[in-house]
């Protein structure tokens, strides 16, 4: 069964390379110019996974990328002319999964959109025997990968992206142990980081703003190495 893209792209000549590399690929290819073309595609249909220009008519991928995490929880990969180190904590923020620097390489493209896919669709590495782990501020739902904060006593869903949900699950299947920044994006990227820490800094501090709501440094940061997380 091919899998479903959202190319969110105004330009025409860029959409159509898009589609034919992607078609080749083995994608079926949806294609959004503006705001309202992309809200009429996302509340229309279902897709593996979201391609998100920066800058589109009338408005910005940042602009639009929380719309779309309202709606579904596809991994969405940014993709812009800019590569600096703001404008990439700007776009993870917003709720991206990954962000690439135009000219685009299309076999790393087609590769991340795989492994985005693949990660936001995989079993748990560790499974209990039950679907529900119970935490002391949160609880996750294995089977629909749902997570619920526990503050004051009141149950309440999480909305969390599934980089974030993947980086949770590798916590909490390893407590109390240094999480190196290697291993997490071995685990979660797929690859090396190359250097680039500040990826995983941007998603553990949005993890944390929505899993550590009273403040018990859950996820520990040890400097230059990695982040311990810990439930006591």
């Amino acid at each position: 069964m091919d899998r479903k893209v959202l190319v969110v792209e105004d330009d025409e000549d860029l959409s159509f390379i898009y589609t034919v590399r992607l078609n080749d690929a083995g994608y079926k290819v949806d294609v959004a110019v503006d705001r309202l073309t992309t809200e009429e595609k996302i509340l229309g249909e279902k897709y593996d996974i979201i391609l998100m220009d920066m800058m589109l008519i009338g408005t910005t991928g940042l602009e639009l990328c929380p719309f779309i995490r309202q709606h579904t929880n596809a991994p969405i990969i940014f993709i812009s002319c800019v590569g600096d180190n703001v404008s990439k904590i700007d776009a993870f923020d917003a709720g991206a999964d990954d962000y690439m620097v135009k000219p685009i390489d299309y076999g790393e493209l087609i590769s991340r959109m795989a492994a985005n896919i693949r990660r936001a669709e995989s079993n748990d590495p560790v499974r209990s025997s039950k679907d529900i782990r119970h935490f002391q501020q949160f609880d996750i739902d294995e089977k629909t990968h749902t997570v619920y904060s526990k503050q004051g006593g009141e149950r309440k869903r999480v909305d969390l992206s599934p980089t974030e949900y993947n980086l949770l699950v590798l916590f909490v299947n390893h407590p109390d142990e240094l999480i190196l920044y290697e291993k997490m994006y071995r685990e979660i990227w797929g690859c090396s980081d190359e250097g680039d820490v500040r990826t995983v800094m941007v998603h553990i501090s949005n993890l944390r703003k929505k899993i550590d709501i009273e403040k018990r440094d859950c996820i520990h940061t040890v400097r230059s190495a990695g982040y311990i997380f810990s439930d006591r």
